[in-house]
């Protein structure tokens, strides 16, 4: 079961990292690129 292999210990911090890494970047990116259109950013 892949549900298995992506709950693995071993798998988790590295996923999870990832998807941290991934909403950092998406969010620096989004305020970065609206910041010009509204002031209140």
């Amino acid at each position: 079961m892949p549900y298995a292999f992506l709950l693995a210990p071993s798998n988790l911090s590295l996923s999870l990292r990832l998807f941290l890494f991934l909403i950092l970047f998406s969010s620096s990116f989004f305020l970065r690129r609206y910041r010009r259109f509204s002031p209140l950013l």
